[in-house]
């Protein structure tokens, strides 16, 4: 991003779903899956600070984009370090309700 390039929202990318062209690939797992070394294929591209939604079993975990590397000659791949980023409750599990 260059310094005229207005930034955009944070988004958050469901890789969840594998399919031709939303795909990704864990390459290393850090600290028992605290971070990770991703390789994805998917529009749109993640940036950082983007969340990512991968596969953990039969449920989902998120986790938050640190650094992007953009792979050459690939327009939608990339390779990317992530960290752990659980989401919040739901205001009523928190509750009690």
């Amino acid at each position: 991003m260059t310094p005229d390039t207005p930034r955009r929202e944070v988004q958050t990318i469901d890789l969840s779903r594998r399919s031709w062209g939303c795909n990704y690939n864990i390459l290393r797992v850090i600290e028992g899956g605290k971070e990770l070394r991703l390789a994805t294929w998917c529009t749109p591209t993640p940036c950082s600070g983007d969340y990512v939604i991968l596969t953990d079993g039969d449920r989902t975990t998120r986790y938050q984009v640190d650094r992007v590397q953009y792979a050459s000659g690939v327009d939608d791949m990339t390779f990317l370090d992530v960290t752990f980023a659980p989401r919040a409750r739901a205001a009523s599990m928190e509750s009690g309700s």
